[in-house]
């Protein structure tokens, strides 16, 4: 990993942490955050296995800057997955909005669907049905609105990469 792949990394892990320090939890079973858009835009930038390395970090360093409720390892699992599904489906590809909207849902609902309600379940001990119902809601809200931000931030980067001249 070079110097300027680790620099760039570091910083999105950082602005992650300070996105995550804005997030707005509803009870124990909603969470409303834009912090894994960064660990999106690294697995784009240097693939799945620095995508989930940064989105691993970036979830401990959350926790141990704002910690919501106990620490469980099945969320950092889930961090850890965006960047390698996010590294998978969108480094060195061109970013459409075709793609970005399959990665998304995929993500949506692997991570945020069934991961995040089986986590819930185990932790809190909730009907997995009931937190189904609930999750769902969320993940219907969200999904547009993370694909907008999403599809535009990596267009962005898309643009400006270039200038920063990432490759080894």
């Amino acid at each position: 990993m070079s110097i300027k792949k680790l620099t760039v990394s570091s910083l999105l892990i950082a602005v992650s942490v300070v996105l995550g320090m804005f997030s707005v939890q509803l009870g124990n079973f909603i969470k409303i955050s834009f912090s894994l858009i960064t660990i999106e835009i690294i697995g784009y930038l240097f693939g799945p296995i620095i995508g989930g390395i940064s989105g691993g970090i970036s979830d401990i360093l959350q926790f141990l800057a704002r910690p919501t409720g106990p620490f469980f390892p099945g969320f950092t699992l889930n961090a850890i997955l965006c960047g390698v599904i996010c590294g998978i489906g969108l480094h060195n590809k061109k970013v459409t909005i075709k793609r970005v909207s399959v990665v998304i849902l995929i993500k949506i609902i692997v991570i945020d669907f069934i991961l995040t309600s089986i986590h819930l379940h185990l932790l809190y001990g909730e009907a997995f049905r009931v937190l189904l119902v609930t999750r769902i809601i969320k993940v219907i809200a969200m999904y547009p609105i993370n694909l907008t931000l999403t599809f535009y931030l990596l267009k962005f980067v898309n643009g400006v990469k270039h200038y920063i001249d990432l490759q080894e």
